[in-house]
């Protein structure tokens, strides 16, 4: 995969190469090291994406899966936790009485590193406004980020993937609408998408699986490893 579009809030992109190029780096890298291809991996059963695409669709889980395997984990993103044994995302914990659940009371980010945080955002569009309006400004007023970078979709890649999930041209319409605020911190959204070896590759895979599903279905496993089983759609 490549990255397709930026944009830099507060300066964010120059900040962040004057001062952690390191962490621009290493994004960039993970990103051209994600396959497309192997997140082509949810069968959906919407006719209008049987229509155009053959019904073989990005899956967010398998980009999300790939982004913690080649980013979030062996880039030190994470926090290693020795009593689960597992590996978790930065969490605030808040003390007081407004919430009933505990689980209320925490915010998590995806990942901290050198105090930039990232979030890899593939859900819907309000989830993009929510990580960067509200959440890496918590996380900064707490001392944990000076900066904070957002990975989305771009819409291209978007329309080839069920819907709800929201892409990088959405929340420009923020950024071009909303302006800058003084509580707001320096974010660089990157929008990433397939390459164009990629998308041919991609598109003759879908073509394929319109007349030999088996066969996709063979030779791509990852096809059943992130298959979920959803709901059908209804009618409409």
């Amino acid at each position: 995969m490549q990255i397709v579009k930026r944009h830099s809030h507060k300066n964010a992109s120059q900040l962040l190469t004057a001062h952690k190029p390191e962490i621009i780096n290493e994004i960039e890298t993970a990103v051209n090291n994600i396959s497309a291809i192997d997140c082509l991996a949810k069968i959906s059963s919407e006719k209008s994406k049987i229509r155009k695409w053959g019904g073989l669709l990005f899956a967010p889980r398998a980009l999300n899966f790939y982004f913690k395997e080649t980013l979030l984990i062996p880039c030190g993103w994470l926090e290693w936790n020795d009593r689960t044994g597992k590996y978790q995302e930065p969490t605030l914990t808040f003390q007081d009485d407004t919430t009933i659940s505990g689980a209320d009371r925490r915010r998590t980010m995806d990942g901290i590193k050198d105090k930039v945080g990232l979030e890899i955002q593939f859900g819907k569009y309000a989830f993009m406004g929510y990580d960067i309006f509200s959440k890496m400004i918590i996380f900064n007023r707490f001392g944990c980020i000076d900066y904070g970078i957002e990975i989305v979709l771009v819409q291209k890649m978007i329309d080839c993937m069920s819907t709800g999930v929201s892409a990088f041209e959405h929340i420009m319409i923020d950024f071009i609408h909303r302006g800058e605020a003084d509580i707001d911190i320096p974010v660089l959204v990157l929008g990433i998408g397939p390459t164009s070896d990629e998308w041919r590759a991609i598109s003759a895979i879908q073509n394929t699986f319109r007349s030999d599903p088996d066969m996709i279905i063979e030779n791509y496993p990852n096809i059943r490893r992130f298959q979920t089983r959803g709901s059908r759609p209804g009618p409409k």
